[in-house]
């Protein structure tokens, strides 16, 4: 328990920004990664650095193991902690080494405790996993049981145009994460070749396909 005591928690509050930021943007590439992965097994191929769901495979980095509410970090676990070159965590390992640029500690502790994080009403984990995720250039993250733990991974799946349908929902779920709903808007829109435009009381989000819709913050 002593030991347990000492792993520091995670409350830097520019995680916790950009946890709230990126919800629209995690939300979307969740529920595309649960079309594809359905009720299928996965397995990960660490040599080819990719993950499977049936016949769906996708490019795949580890990103660490939650056990309770402790996260450890994937370059220090056991199993890669002599070869922090390996392919299949060099996104988090260079993350590491951004951490003070980023004024987010967290990436450069082994272990933190996430209980007080969100998990943008998905699974344990949800939000730093889909912040680690984005910020090494993948959209989407799994969370596989392992019997003892949760490993996560990200994972890059390919995403369909924009719906506005989809962006109401997926704005609606997020508005429960965030108290500023407007920066994932903008934030998704940036990502999603859509075009965001002040409105009086509010913006206009353009998608590609040119249909929009306005959203009052006030």
């Amino acid at each position: 328990m002593a030991l347990f005591n000492r792993v520091p928690r995670a409350q830097s509050p520019v995680l916790h920004t950009l946890i709230a930021d990126h919800s629209i943007l995690t939300l979307e590439a969740q529920e595309t990664l649960g079309d594809y992965a359905g009720d299928e097994d996965w397995a990960v191929d660490i040599s080819t650095g990719t993950i499977s769901f049936g016949e769906s495979i996708f490019p795949v980095q580890v990103l660490g193991t939650l056990e309770g509410s402790v996260w450890q970090w994937a370059w220090h676990d056991r199993g890669f902690a002599d070869r922090l070159d390996h392919p299949a965590i060099s996104g988090i390992t260079e993350l590491r080494g951004r951490a003070q640029e980023l004024q987010i500690p967290e990436f450069a502790e082994p272990a933190i405790k996430i209980d007080e994080l969100s998990n943008l009403g998905l699974l344990p984990g949800a939000g730093l996993a889909s912040v680690a995720a984005q910020l090494i250039g993948f959209n989407a993250f799994f969370g596989g049981d392992t019997g003892q733990a949760t490993m996560f991974f990200a994972v890059d799946v390919p995403l369909d145009e924009p719906k506005m349908e989809d962006l109401n929902r997926y704005t609606q779920q997020a508005f429960h994460n965030t108290d500023n709903i407007e920066d994932a808007l903008r934030l998704w829109a940036a990502k999603r070749n859509s075009r965001v435009s002040e409105i009086d009381g509010g913006i206009k989000v353009m998608l590609p396909d040119s249909t929009f819709c306005e959203f009052f913050l006030n």
